[in-house]
């Protein structure tokens, strides 16, 4: 009977654990438009693009500052997905 019970608990954990941890995925991939997910913008003059990291090669290029906005925000600025950080 304690060996039952061990099995069970071992696969009671087992379960938990596979459940608690989320596969990531691109923030298109996450996303339909905006429901709040932050992404990183240059404030430069000529910036067009989002990323999805603050540590995507193309902001080092970025002579101002980098931000943290919603998508939908980003978007409305009209900014369009970066090519390197949000591969679909």
């Amino acid at each position: 009977m304690k060996k039952i019970f061990l099995s069970l608990v071992i696969a009671a954990t087992v379960v938990a654990a596979a459940c608690s941890s989320a596969p990531t995925a691109s923030v298109a991939e996450t996303n339909d438009g905006g429901d709040g997910t932050n992404v990183y913008i240059c404030t430069g003059g000529s910036s067009e693009k989002y990323h999805i990291t603050d540590t995507c090669s193309a902001l080092a290029s970025c002579s101002k500052a980098v931000r943290e906005v919603t998508l939908a925000d980003a978007q409305s600025k009209g900014r369009t997905p970066c090519k390197r950080c949000n591969k679909e």
